[in-house]
């Protein structure tokens, strides 16, 4: 009855903030289509959104849930109603946004009722008033340029909404003697606000601020305190079914959130429109999508003069109601935020790069403060408050004060603040936020193909080209987001981790350059039978430009995949080669080099594209030896690349917070495109290699340094060595320690790679040392340093053979890029060679190389991938020389020979031929390619259920320890469990899971996402939590 009361008595209140919610959404109402903008994707199929935060893992879209997960509770409220007879994706998104504009309006107009009415306690007169400054205040809420630079950040306007009534409800806790149920919905709307990760802080250093300001204000510890822990204590019980999990796998794993390659100067770009003024007047967002300013000289008077009314209008009710509490907090908020919202442009600036770079834990929680605008939010709020309080007091003044036509002035005052603060947020007044909230219609071809895959896709994924995420569509010009994964009907390796996302990334570029003919094989471990490529891309920086031809036209030349299905610019290709969820892999080898691996074997006939290939240097742990046919190396020196992997590692990136390449050594990692745009549009430079997840540094500027402190454990001898990138621009390149240059290498060369050079033996007192590194000249990057004693040395290099010796070798080499060429041509990129291109030999030219021969012991033979229409290759391996004729496209191989540990191998020709790859592999038998790499039917069983998208049932029968490829994308969380045993899982092909398991016999095993098994604890906790919420109401009734 209380509840019905309430809602009458504020009915035209909570009308006119629904009449401006629609308002504002009007043309989004009436248009066709979906709205997908930034953050917010809406898919094709309704159920796909319902369903998104929840479980952990989403096999639909490969991908770990932790940063939807935390909404599963927050966004119940809404979601209900999608499962609702005849709801369809369309009128689901209105009400979806309408709800969250809505929210905003509803709950600064039920906190400013809340707050003034405690402010103004024992006046009945000022009752109406309330109601029309808090009406107000929910106007400006709704409508500021705060809400229309983030109008495409739904999930953080979410938190935003809820924002207004935590702090009221906190501050009601604080004050009131019957204070439970403000506890309770203070836990609750802080539980709920933290579905967006900065909320995680922002929450409580809201709660925090008044805390601090009450005790300082009434100094009442004790009871503050009390109150405040259990908030605490209510607030983690609540979010406990995804905290529990998310502290889980940062004691495990360290990380769960997002790993941002941060940069003071990246910072920085994000400071591009933060000044006083634009703090001042909410305006400070990095980059303003809209045109703000309208033009003309007398609008844009007006407009600037109308940018003034809010702020002005919160510093009269400062000064009209000074002696306030609540507006003496609210002042001291406008401070506190201002000076957070200027981040380094504050009179501190070292400060806020203290807060994101160098405060204790920083790496866990840095990221959520790049963009100061973030800190807007609560000025916006502190604004929106203060304005209500202004209006309560203008309009007392007036009332009681001498003035004629007291209701005109006084609603002439309320008509200018709100007026003005509309017209200076005059976006939100067009029905679609200027169109960037505009909904486009998806295109029929769209529909047809989730359909089609919906009806062929059955136990299948499926890889959608190329991402939108940062790419308009032809129609949708504006950032789509990945609008194709989430609307797939059936599972979609996509790009939201970024080892998909890295493979991604190599794949379209493989394509671009012509540099396979079977992407079939490429894809076939991840179970992807089906290639969607839809040609409807525009690139930003270069709008209007469509997708590059060249992708599509080397779709259409594959080999292992076909056309199957095309309509307007949706093409669906069959992938020939495919593989189960789950599979016992045929064949497993470890690989030091480059994903160029990946595709030169896919370029052998003989090779089965669904072998395993664990890359050295992207694993955190190395499985036993076993696990592996055979060791594949792509260059004539890894021995190094595989020491690398044992030797303790520094990574340069950590010690440097800069990305200026023209002036100084700047951080990124190998996995970026930021990378690669130094590489292929910079230098022209292809390459692909890992630098062990450690990031890496570059530069262009000669004579740059950067310098950092090491700590050198015990007076010892040492050797320093240094991974660095040698390729055809690099030049010199110094190592220091405590000034002394200790390396000089030149890294100007054709290898394009990097590699590794080492000091002599230094003897290091310790302590702590002073590490510099020089770019004398040259485009230089450095991946990490190693300062290791001569012993651990020497142990790390016998490790390494231990490891290898009993494991077959292989050299697969490519003429073009491993070999030296003397006289000869590279031929132009064209698939039908193995990494898109060959070396042109004729009489007047040779190549070579020196190939470290790692395991002396076995036999080897050489095999030529070579064609020519009439020659003789003469062939020279070490001590051996052999001469072939050859007359067409075919493997030449020489018989099984004894090399030593440097081997130069040479090969001239008498007439023009091609020579593709080389095979150097050791062998007892002289076995032939096919019996190297070829196909091997495994002999173990796997049946396997699924029991949700979290855990799978799997039934073995093997006779021999086996490889188990899962082929989601790569999550260290995933675990096979037998017998409460947990095996980890391997990084398989470069972005899948791969496990060892080394028992034999029939038996069952569970493979499970390991934090959804927290979560199910999170749950009970959180469950708990609620009934302790509503024994706690109940017994202060």
């Amino acid at each position: 009855m209380k509840i019905k009361t309430e809602i009458k008595k504020h009915r035209y209140g909570l009308l006119i903030v629904l009449f401006f919610s629609l308002f504002a959404w009007r043309n989004v109402l009436i248009e066709p289509g979906l709205v997908n903008y930034g953050d917010f994707v809406f898919p094709l199929i309704l159920k796909n959104y319902l369903t998104h935060t929840y479980p952990l893992w989403k096999e639909l879209w490969s991908y770990n849930n932790f940063q939807f997960f935390p909404r599963t509770v927050g966004y119940s409220f809404i979601m209900w109603i999608g499962f609702l007879p005849h709801m369809t994706p369309e009128i689901f998104e209105r009400i979806f946004l309408i709800f969250i504009y809505s929210l905003s309006g509803i709950s600064m107009y039920s906190a400013t009722y809340l707050l003034l009415k405690e402010a103004y306690q024992g006046d009945e007169r000022t009752e109406k008033l309330i109601m029309i400054a808090s009406i107000a205040s929910a106007i400006i809420y709704i409508n500021n340029p705060y809400v229309i630079n983030h109008i495409g950040h739904i999930y953080l306007r979410y938190s935003y909404a809820l924002g207004p009534m935590i702090l009221v409800s906190y501050i009601k806790m604080i004050h009131s003697e019957k204070y439970m149920k403000w506890l309770v919905l203070c836990g609750f709307l802080m539980a709920l606000a933290a579905g967006t990760q900065h909320w995680i802080v922002f929450g409580p250093f809201l709660v925090g601020a008044y805390f601090f300001f009450d005790l300082i204000l009434r100094r009442e510890l004790k009871e503050n305190i009390k109150r405040t822990s259990l908030l605490a204590i209510i607030w983690l019980g609540l979010v406990a079914y995804w905290l529990i999990p998310v502290v889980e796998v940062i004691l495990t794993k360290g990380w769960v959130f997002p790993k941002y390659i941060l940069s003071a100067e990246s910072i920085l770009s994000l400071h591009l429109k933060t000044n006083p003024y634009n703090v001042f007047t909410l305006m400070s967002f990095f980059w303003p999508k809209f045109e703000f300013v309208p033009s003309g000289i007398l609008p844009r008077a007006l407009w600037v003069a109308s940018s003034l009314v809010l702020p002005i209008s919160a510093f009269l009710a400062i000064a009209m109601r000074p002696k306030s509490k609540f507006v003496l907090f609210l002042a001291i908020c406008v401070v506190l935020f201002t000076y957070l919202s200027l981040g380094m442009e504050a009179l501190t600036p070292k400060f806020y790069y203290w807060l994101i770079f160098e405060a204790p834990y920083s790496g866990l929680y840095g990221w959520m403060f790049r963009d100061p605008n973030k800190w807007t939010q609560f000025l916006t709020m502190s604004y929106a408050f203060l304005s209500a309080f202004f209006v309560v007091e203008i309009f007392k003044r007036i009332e009681e004060g001498n003035i004629k036509l007291k209701k005109g002035v006084s609603l002439g005052c309320l008509s200018v603040l709100i007026v003005a603060s509309m017209y200076f947020a005059w976006p939100g007044l067009t029905g679609d936020f200027n169109g960037l909230m505009s909904p486009s219609p998806v295109p029929k071809e769209y529909v047809d193909a989730v359909d089609y895959l919906d009806e062929h896709g059955d136990n299948y994924k499926v890889k959608w080209m190329p991402g939108y995420a940062s790419r308009y569509a032809t129609w949708n010009k504006k950032w789509t987001g990945h609008f194709d994964v989430f609307s797939s009907p059936i599972p979609a390796i996509g790009d939201m981790i970024f080892y998909s996302q890295y493979y991604s990334m190599y794949l379209y570029d493989v394509l671009l350059r012509n540099k396979t003919s079977n992407i079939g094989g490429h894809l076939a471990p991840a179970n992807i039978k089906f290639i969607v490529f839809h040609n409807d891309t525009i690139e930003i920086r270069n709008f209007g430009k469509p997708n590059d031809p060249k992708v599509l036209e080397s779709l259409l030349s594959q080999k292992d995949i076909k056309l199957v299905w095309k309509e307007g610019f949706m093409y669906i290709f069959e992938n020939e080669k495919t593989s189960p969820l789950l599979y016992p892999s045929p064949k497993n080898f470890l690989a030091i080099g480059s994903i160029d691996l990946i595709t030169s074997m896919n370029a052998l006939d003989e090779f089965d594209a669904n072998s395993s290939i664990v890359f050295i240097n992207q694993l955190p742990t190395l499985p036993p030896s076993e696990a592996f046919d055979a060791v594949v190396f792509d260059s004539a020196e890894p021995y190094w690349d595989a020491l690398g992997y044992f030797l303790p590692t520094t990574s340069l990136a950590e010690h440097t917070s800069h990305y200026n390449y023209r002036t100084g050594w700047s951080r990124t990692n190998c996995y970026t495109t930021t990378w690669h745009t130094h590489l292929s549009t910079f230098n022209r430079i292809d390459h692909w290699n890992f630098g062990y997840y450690k990031g890496l540094v570059l530069t262009y500027a000669d004579g740059a340094k950067m310098s950092f402190d090491i700590d050198v454990p015990s007076l010892d001898r040492y050797i320093i060595g240094m991974r660095y990138f040698h390729n055809k621009n690099g030049g010199g390149i110094r190592l220091y320690i405590d000034g002394q240059p200790v390396i000089d290498v030149n890294s100007e060369g054709n290898l394009n790679d990097f590699v590794w050079a080492f000091s002599d033996v230094l003897t290091i007192d310790e302590g702590v040392h002073r590490i510099t590194l020089e770019n004398v000249e040259g485009f230089n990057a450095v991946n990490v340093i190693t300062i290791a004693k001569t012993e651990e040395y020497e142990e790390d290099k016998k490790k390494i053979m231990r490891y290898l010796e009993n494991r077959p070798k292989i050299y697969l080499l490519e003429a073009e890029s491993d070999l030296n060429s003397i006289n000869a041509n590279i031929t132009d990129y064209n698939m039908k060679w193995s990494l898109g291109r060959a070396v042109e030999l004729t009489n007047y030219s040779r190549v070579n190389a020196d190939i470290h021969i790692i395991d002396t012991n076995p036999t080897y033979r050489l095999a030529l991938k070579v064609v020519s229409e009439g020659s003789i290759v003469h062939v020279n391996v070490g001590r051996y020389s052999y001469d072939f004729e050859v007359n067409n496209s075919t493997w030449i191989y020489t018989p099984p020979m004894k090399l030593n540990e440097l081997t130069r191998v040479e090969i001239s020709v008498s007439n023009k031929v091609y020579l593709d790859e080389l095979l150097l592999y050791s062998t007892e038998n002289g076995d032939g390619i096919e019996d190297v790499v070829g196909k091997k039917e495994s002999e173990t069983k796997v049946e396997w259920e699924k029991k949700s998208d979290t855990e799978y049932l799997v039934h073995v029968k093997t006779e021999n320890p086996f490889y188990l490829v899962f082929s989601n994308v790569f999550e260290p969380n995933w675990y096979v469990i037998i017998d409460g045993e947990k095996i980890n899982n391997v990084i398989t092909n470069t972005y899948l899971n791969g496990f060892y398991i080394d028992r034999v016999g029939e038996y069952s095993f569970t493979l499970t996402y390991y934090p959804e098994r927290f979560a199910t604890y999170g749950w009970g906790i959180t469950f708990l939590t609620l009934l302790f919420c509503i024994l706690l109401i109940y017994r202060e009734r």
